[in-house]
């Protein structure tokens, strides 16, 4: 008999995955579009506004850059509203870009951090409903169609990439067959490829100048860090 606590989650976990990217910062993991959950969202609750919502209970601007919000959601499903839930979304308004070969480190000031913040805290809140739970759940990782936030944080024992698989276009390490991640040299900026398990495994692989262009254009924003 199938559990009716899941059929929410059956129904709204599947991605599209051209809504879906891989990136390799600040480590290898699977983006996904914003505003595809918000479509799926409307598509299972109704409308914003109708079928699910939220308030924004607290914002908080925090010495160190970053910005904190707290909202109140809801949704409505086979035609009874939730309890309301509090989540709680993050965005660095202040910060400085890592320097990389031929580009300097540099200070951004984010004037629209707010609004990603609460845009992070709708996703977490509709991931923990199911929506897209796919991607969070690291099943599609190293399988995208190309198209945009988050997935799980690859570690020690599994899940994450699977073994053997190249981190968003980079190569697999030539010694354990783990994802890479672009570095650089500390002797000439040089970059260079280093295995994701360093220092348990020292593997590396020099970088070509493709790869380093696609590790520059990590450092701009995704399509998902739109203001809703």
């Amino acid at each position: 008999m199938a559990n009716d606590n899941l059929k929410l989650w059956e129904q709204v976990c599947t991605t599209d995955k051209a809504y879906t990217k891989a990136k390799t910062d600040p480590y290898p993991h699977t983006d996904i579009n914003a505003t595809y959950m918000f479509q799926r969202a409307t598509e299972a609750f109704g409308p914003l506004g109708q079928g699910w919502g939220y308030t924004v209970e607290g914002l908080d601007w925090r010495d160190n850059g970053l910005v904190v919000v707290k909202l109140l959601l809801w949704h409505k499903w086979n035609g009874e509203r939730s309890e309301p839930v509090h989540v709680i979304g993050s965005k660095l308004a202040e910060y400085d870009t890592v320097a990389r070969q031929n580009k300097p480190s540099r200070h951004v000031l984010d004037d629209e951090a707010a609004k990603k913040a609460c845009t992070d805290a709708i996703k977490k809140w509709l991931s923990m409903l199911g929506v897209c739970s796919d991607v969070y759940m690291g099943e599609l990782d190293n399988d995208h169609g190309g198209g945009t936030e988050t997935a799980s944080r690859p570690s020690g024992g599994g899940g994450g990439m699977p073994r053997g698989a190249a981190a968003g276009g980079g190569p697999a390490c030539p010694k354990c067959g783990a994802a890479m991640r672009l570095r650089k040299r500390k002797s000439d900026g040089a970059p260079f490829w280093s295995c994701s398990k360093y220092p348990d495994c020292k593997g590396t692989v020099d970088a070509s100048e493709p790869d380093t262009k696609a590790a520059e254009q990590d450092d701009q924003l995704s399509d998902d860090d739109i203001p809703f």
